[in-house]
């Protein structure tokens, strides 16, 4: 994620995740009997993670395999650029257990184009592709450009309405426009907690006007910007686990958390410092753990791009 990516991230003022009355109203004020936390990274074909994440000797074609037993979630990023063929979506859903869950990202040929027959045409092959993935489907999330603003409301309406309601995006606001003091303005605000939309949350360095806490539903996704382990991203995921451990308590139902780095490579390492911050607070939010996949999976082009 190159958005809100800094060179260093000294000097800057990580201050927790700001408060928003309305969320509060949103999540109800009471605990849901079955929440759940999923945790997971933007990629799983880092050939670094052998020894680390997969065990030694794990072949590329295998990544995802074992990926799928460590982390319960995957933000699907090959989506945005084009749709993957039938089989290869269907080879993914099968190769994951029961519970994993994809978050596939709407195409650039909808979200960051204009109205017209290509962008629809775009939002249908997502809906199908989506229809294939099937249970193993999350939230997807529709990423807004850093240019589209507020005067853009009525085509993001559109986009969002042409998809089936069961496949309605999490929305990723990045133009500054969209907010006031630092929470989603009034008129978004209602509409997505109308329409039951998830919201993504944007935690990077660079950028930390787009920094929220409006939640206008009851599931939510974390997009987290990292720089290599620094001190500060730790601090920032401790705030995270005190941010979540409290959504939850006041009815939050479901959030997914990506942890994103410059190199990928050190994702796995911060998401199981959130893991541990998570364990010492709301243990019960976390998945049990998977045993080590023991099945060969079939040969197939399995490695993320």
């Amino acid at each position: 994620m190159h958005f809100g990516r800094v060179s260093s991230p000294e000097g800057i003022r990580f201050e927790p995740v700001p408060t928003d009355p309305r969320t509060s109203a949103t999540l109800g004020g009471r605990r849901t009997p079955r929440p759940r936390l999923l945790i997971g990274a933007p990629v799983w074909g880092v050939p670094g993670w052998v020894g680390e994440v997969y065990p030694p000797g794990t072949r590329p074609k295998d990544f995802l395999r074992h990926y799928a037993h460590r982390f319960p979630t995957v933000e699907l990023n090959p989506t945005f650029y084009s749709i993957p063929p039938a089989d290869r979506l269907a080879a993914w859903r099968d190769t994951v257990p029961k519970g994993f869950r994809f978050c596939p990202k709407v195409p650039r040929d909808a979200s960051h184009a204009t109205p017209g027959r290509a962008r629809d045409a775009a939002l249908d092959a997502f809906a199908a592709a989506l229809d294939i993935l099937g249970a193993s489907t999350g939230i997807p999330f529709l990423q807004l450009p850093p240019e589209v603003g507020p005067d853009r409301r009525g085509a993001l309406r559109d986009m969002v309405q042409r998809l089936p309601r069961p496949h309605r995006p999490a929305i990723e606001f990045r133009h500054h426009g969209w907010f006031t003091d630092r929470r989603l303005d009034d008129e978004t605000f209602a509409w997505m907690e109308r329409e039951d939309l998830p919201i993504v949350v944007t935690d990077v360095p660079g950028r930390r006007d787009v920094l929220h806490g409006s939640l206008p539903s009851r599931r939510v996704v974390v997009r987290f910007g990292g720089n290599r382990l620094h001190a500060t991203d730790y601090q920032r995921i401790r705030s995270w686990a005190e941010t979540l451990a409290s959504w939850f308590d006041r009815g939050l139902e479901e959030a997914y958390f990506f942890v994103h780095q410059p190199d990928d490579e050190y994702s796995p390492r911060l998401i199981a410092a959130l893991e541990e911050e998570i364990a010492d607070r709301t243990p019960e939010l976390l998945p049990p753990p998977r045993e080590p996949p023991s099945v060969p999976e079939p040969d197939g082009q399995l490695r993320l791009l």
